[in-house]
């Protein structure tokens, strides 16, 4: 079936859709906002249900994180929010940005192949993981939802969702920006403008630039090959014609140049390049070897409107979305000297979404909302090639992977008894698979089709001892989409992930006092799971799992002048099932080599089995102004990196302080702060591959300054 057939069959569906709710428009009423009267004084409110509730209210495992909190933390980026969410990671495949919540995360980089933890910015989807390491801005809070968000938030969403809300433009006139400079020559400098160009109309303008020198230097030609420059800018426009009626229009673009991903060593020396006469092999924090300088290159588009409407009882909100990516990669895949074997690529991705919530009036005895969601991207490398041995380069396929996918979900709250609430909720969607490869010399194209549906349910029972205080047990479902493997030339499809989730939770709040506890069981089969032979990507569905543990978070005010936040979380992750894993060995005759076997039993890859964080923060006056003193630490227990417990990182802890002393005006902060203070050396990631076993170290001791102000 053709591309062009398939997108107007499933606009059709959704038509059909749009057209039994948005005629009601033209008859909306206005309704009170109760969604805002009557809230406690420290309430969190949170939209993981697809309406605005109360933290306590909600039957899911969440963290929020606010604006204020990232600031203190030093947060620039998503992988960052690691700092204050336990049981979070953030991997990297070179760029790929690859999230493991809970354990559940995935390892797979190529077209189509997206993480398994969903990313939501201001309502849209953010499907291409070698973009979704960007920098933060103008961030109000960042909620992590816990567990397999499949009903609400649909696919990918296995291991949980990421939901990041971005400041409104506000009717006044407001001017702020911040401007910080620290070691190796890390600049940064943002800027944000607000203000209402009508009564009906306001608009944004935020923009932000990041520099760094990196900490790498390359032994093979003296330079600092992991310089990065980040250019990010968001155009926000709000029109309210009526009292009932809001349209948000968002512009975003992204100029990404940051190698430093690619800025790997080889593991204990482990590379292919041993083989080769004369060979540098870099081991060492702050060193690698490459005779290929890495390149990552990444131009992002985005527009969206958000369309929302009071039909007088119920709402209706539609979530519009295109993104567009193009990125440009070089890796020295050897992490040597020596010319062992290099690659080459563009990535070229094109997202269309579409998705139509409706939900009931807050003050009704019963709550639901009801919603379809259609998803299209086409992934494409249209030109890998490797060099070897010295050679050129060498052209060796092209890929693509186009994704059509609709659903329909519905999801109801309702008291049974007193205190009692039921939840019940489901999601069928449709998903449509197509790839295309052609290999060298001939590029004749080739590739195959895959079509499936797929319904995930949860249900939840609540219980609410006392206002702001709840317990709830929950079933869910969810699922990782099947894909396809076109970088390796596969036309067997790779079955979809299945998790099915058992949590039992506890929520109470008092004053500025927040509680939160959860225990979970997994069962998680089918699990897609990546490995590399050569430049080719090998993904098949290898694994079941089961993963268990428990998790507590608590923060508020211990007096007038401290405040602490605390998290932590253990997670027992392994396989079970797992007789065909992929190992790679190494030996100083033979180099690495790409073996075959039984993995099951074995602790599951990127999952400590605790991790923790705590910060405290101090704030008091000080000359007419306000001097506040935070410190952080954030520790997680030994991981491993493959299926065998071969490579891996001891358990470490990173501490981090900040001092700040703002104006009596209030307009304007003057902050110094140091990160990873103790120098700890650590790995953040490995990545084994036929030719070597390559590692990333997380960033040693850095130190700064910070300005801030506001009018």
């Amino acid at each position: 079936m053709r591309e062009d057939e398939i997108v107007r069959r499933y606009v059709r569906s959704l038509t059909a859709v749009t057209a039994l709710t948005l005629p009601t428009v033209c008859w909306a009423q206005a309704t009170p906002d109760t969604a805002s009267q009557d809230k406690p004084s420290q309430e969190i409110v949170v939209t993981a249900q697809k309406r605005s509730e109360s933290l306590q209210d909600v039957p899911i495992s969440i963290n929020v994180v606010s604006g204020k909190a990232l600031e203190t933390a030093g947060v620039a980026n998503i992988t960052g929010i690691t700092k204050l969410v336990p049981a979070v990671r953030f991997d990297n495949s070179g760029p790929y940005s690859q999230p493991t919540i809970r354990g559940v995360g995935s390892a797979l980089a190529g077209p189509g192949l997206s993480p398994n933890v969903a990313t939501y910015i201001d309502g849209f989807y953010q499907a291409n993981p070698i973009s979704n390491n960007s920098d933060l801005m103008d961030v109000t809070s960042i909620q992590v939802l816990k567990g397999p968000q499949g009903t609400l938030f649909g696919r990918n969403a296995t291991g949980g969702a990421i939901v990041i809300t971005t400041e409104e433009p506000s009717q006044d006139f407001s001017l702020k920006g911040n401007f910080s400079y620290g070691r190796f020559n890390q600049a940064r400098a943002g800027l944000l403008v607000s203000g209402g160009l009508s009564d009906n109309l306001t608009a944004s303008l935020g923009m932000n630039y990041r520099h760094d020198d990196g900490f790498v230097t390359n032994l093979v030609t003296g330079n600092k090959d992991s310089k990065s420059d980040r250019f990010t800018a968001r155009a926000k426009l709000v029109f309210t014609p009526t009292d009932t009626t809001k349209f948000t229009l968002i512009g975003k673009v992204e100029e990404i140049d940051d190698p430093s991903a690619y800025s790997m060593s080889a593991y204990q020396g482990e590379t292919t390049g041993v083989l080769f006469p004369d060979t540098i092999i870099a081991t060492r924090r702050g060193e690698i070897s490459n005779d290929v300088p890495g390149v990552n290159r990444v131009h992002s588009q985005f527009l969206g409107l958000k369309s929302e409407f009071d039909l007088g009882g119920v709402s209706l909100t539609s979530l519009t979305g295109w993104r567009r990516d193009r990125a440009r990669e070089n890796y020295d895949i050897d992490a040597s000297s020596a010319p062992v074997l290099a690659a080459f690529w563009n990535q070229n991705d094109d997202v269309f979404t579409q998705e139509f919530n409706l939900n009931s009036d807050p003050s009704s005895k019963l709550q639901w909302v009801v919603g379809a969601n259609y998803f299209y991207n086409k992934s494409d490398n249209p030109n890998f090639a490797i060099a070897t041995g010295g050679s050129g380069l060498i052209p060796t396929f092209f890929s693509r992977v186009y994704t059509h996918s609709l659903a329909f979900f519905a999801d109801a709250t309702y008291p049974v008894l007193p205190n009692l609430y039921l939840t019940i909720g489901g999601r069928y969607s449709h998903d449509y698979i197509r790839e295309a490869f052609g290999t060298a010399p001939s590029f004749t194209e080739d590739g195959a089709t895959d079509e499936r549906d797929a319904f995930k349910p949860r249900g939840v029972l609540r219980y609410e001892f006392a206002p702001r205080t709840n317990v709830y047990f929950s079933v869910s479902q969810g699922n990782k989409a099947a894909v396809f493997n076109a970088n390796g030339q596969d036309k067997n499809v790779v079955k979809p992930e299945n998790i099915t989730a058992y949590e039992l939770g506890f929520k109470t709040a008092s004053g500025s006092w927040n509680f939160e506890t959860a225990g979970f069981y997994y069962d998680y089969k089918d699990l897609q799971v990546a490995s590399f032979v050569g430049t080719a990507t090998r993904v098949l569905n290898a694994a079941n799992a089961r993963i268990y543990g428990f998790e507590a978070h608590a923060s508020g005010a211990l007096n007038d002048h401290f405040r602490i936040d605390l998290g932590a979380a253990y997670v027992d992750g392994q396989y079970r099932n797992f007789e065909k894993a992929t190992r790679y060995t190494y030996g100083p005759t033979t180099g690495v080599v790409v073996s075959a076997g039984d993995a099951s039993g074995n602790v599951m890859q990127r999952t400590p089995k605790f991790s923790g964080n705590a910060m405290l923060t101090y704030d008091t006056p000080l000359a007419d102004g306000n001097l506040e003193l935070s410190g952080s630490v954030t520790y997680q227990s030994k991981i491993y990196f493959d299926f065998f417990e071969d490579t891996k990182q001891n358990g470490y802890a990173l501490v981090d302080l900040r001092a700040a002393w703002t104006a009596p005006s209030e307009a304007w902060t003057i902050a110094v702060y140091g990160r990873n203070i103790t120098d700890q050396t650590y790995l953040s990631s490995v990545l084994a591959n036929a030719v070597s076993i390559a590692q990333l170290y997380g960033q040693p001791a850095t130190y700064g300054a910070e300005l801030q102000f506001r009018f």
